[in-house]
């Protein structure tokens, strides 16, 4: 790491704790105020889990594609997953293209909230980076800093941080005083004065229950301070973004069942799979060392209406297989 991604990363870091101590400070003021949305975000956290149950894959892969279309002339707009389960097992989503903005990553933090234009990009909703909730209780983003930004990101959610915030409101109940922050040591855990203190304490609120059954921990970023050789190698190969999922099966912690599923999720990835990914040049998978890779070649380009709202593209993907010397070329015509 060069003393300027340092920097950047020193910088992203500072916006990290800034997010998970306003995200703090907001759970506090809503016990204090007698309001809940806390609770809201923890259900609909619980419910896109249910809901995109068997599509994160896919999920994830339409969020790699968002990141190529606003991609340099010479980007690669490549994307690569790989599932290890030789030790721990994880998977790893990289992509070219445009890195974390800083609107990216809040997108990523507050629910419901992406800066994605749906005129632009596949998903727009915001929601699809939950469906990762489904494999993994702590996923893991690193993004280098975008052009013209000093700014680069490396955090992680994890759901124990809810035990943290439940410590904390305990101690304010029994001491009725303001502590220090989890997430920033040298700063206090809330900014009210000692009237708002007194009508938080007053108010009889179990917050540490509340927090352990009812806030959700992936509200809360946290810093990441290890470096992970497998991640760094994917970034000095070019790409902007890694997502890295252990995969310790979720909300349901069956890590075997979710190691399997990636695995038929990442077979079934075929030619078809990238015919509506406009951006996308290449796609790498890799299942424990076995690789195979597609690649999206438009043979011809055409308008068909004056108003360029109408185009046929003729489609070659060829899908290589190296340890089995296989090497198949599908065709397609779009409209």
């Amino acid at each position: 790491m060069t003393v300027d991604s340092r920097a950047s990363r020193r910088a992203g870091d500072r916006l990290v704790v800034s997010q998970a101590q306003n995200q703090l400070q907001s759970f506090f003021d809503e016990l204090k105020n007698g309001t809940s949305n806390y609770r809201t975000i923890s259900s609909l956290d619980e419910q896109i889990a249910q809901q995109y149950r068997g599509r994160c894959i896919v999920e994830l892969l339409q969020n790699a594609h968002d990141a190529l279309a606003n991609a340099k002339s010479d980007d690669p707009r490549r994307i690569s997953f790989a599932l290890s389960t030789c030790t721990e097992p994880v998977l790893l989503v990289a992509n070219s293209g445009c890195p974390f903005r800083t609107k990216d990553f809040r997108g990523i933090c507050q629910l419901g909230q992406s800066p994605k234009d749906p005129n632009e990009s596949v998903g727009n909703k915001g929601l699809g980076f939950r469906s990762v909730l489904e494999l993994s209780s702590s996923p893991e983003i690193w993004s280098t800093a975008p052009v013209g930004s000093d700014i680069s990101f490396a955090f992680r959610f994890d759901p124990s941080i809810s035990d943290s915030v439940a410590a904390a409101a305990m101690e304010i109940r029994e001491s009725e005083r303001i502590t220090q922050s989890p997430f920033d040591p040298e700063h206090p855990l809330l900014d009210w004065s000692k009237p708002q203190l007194r009508q938080y304490c007053h108010r009889g609120i179990d917050g540490a229950d509340e927090a352990r059954q009812f806030l959700s921990p992936y509200q809360f970023p946290l810093t990441i301070e290890m470096v992970v050789p497998e991640v760094e190698e994917l970034l000095s190969e070019g790409y902007v973004t890694v997502v890295r999922l252990p995969l310790d099966g979720g909300r349901t912690g069956l890590s075997e069942e979710t190691v399997q599923a990636v695995r038929h999720q990442l077979q079934e990835l075929d030619a078809r799979s990238t015919v509506f990914l406009p951006h996308l040049e290449e796609l790498l998978i890799d299942i424990d060392g076995e690789q195979s890779s597609l690649k999206r070649i438009v043979d011809s380009d055409a308008e068909l209406s004056a108003d360029k709202r109408t185009r046929q593209q003729s489609l070659s993907v060829r899908r290589s297989e190296p340890s089995r010397g296989v090497t198949v070329t599908h065709r397609f015509r779009v409209w």
